[in-house]
Parts: C-alpha cells; sequence; structure tokens
C-alpha cells in the first residue's frame, strides 16, 4: 500500500476518521485504521442542543491523528475527504472564535 485518502465525519455524536486504500488490494478501508472520539451534546431547554466548535475541531484532529499514526510506514496520504453535520450554522469571528 502506498497511496490513502483519509475519510472524515464530524458528525452530531462524535468525529470519525479513517483511511481508504488507493491501491490493487482491493481494500475499501485499511485495516485498524478506523478512529472515533465522541463529544457531549448540550441542551439548555427543551427543543435546544448546542455543541462546543472547539471540541469538534479537537475531536477531528484527535482521531485523524490516530487514523494517521495507524497507517503502515512510507504510505502517503493524498488527500482528506470531509463530511459534516448538515444544516449546522458555525459563525466565527476574526480570530476564529
Amino acid at each position: 500500500m502506498a497511496s490513502v485518502v483519509i475519510g472524515c465525519d464530524v458528525g452530531t455524536s462524535g468525529a470519525k476518521a479513517f483511511a481508504v486504500d488507493l491501491g490493487d488490494e482491493a481494500r475499501l478501508v485499511v485495516p485498524g485504521t478506523l478512529a472515533r472520539v465522541p463529544y457531549p451534546t448540550q441542551s439548555a431547554a427543551a427543543n435546544i442542543a448546542e455543541q462546543d466548535p472547539a471540541v469538534w475541531w479537537e475531536s477531528f484532529q484527535a482521531c485523524t491523528s490516530r487514523t494517521i499514526d495507524a497507517l503502515p510506514g512510507g504510505t502517503k496520504v493524498q488527500g482528506v475527504a470531509l463530511s459534516g453535520q448538515m444544516q449546522c450554522v458555525l459563525c466565527l469571528d476574526g480570530q476564529g472564535d
């Protein structure tokens, strides 16, 4: 295996990452590379759900690092595919807060 694409999902209950083999070995997911980091949802009142975007970022970094660390030596990451929560708006200021 020489090349992979890292798949990442920042979902409603946690961040997930895995590696997809781009070679001729007919493996979609490279064994041992699936990582998941869950995060909490806060509910201040009925029909209100909030999550901390900083926790999303930390979880994304953690599971992606675990996936990359699990790759065999010499593997090249050729790309990253991202998926996120639907119908989600994240507003940031000039400092990224």
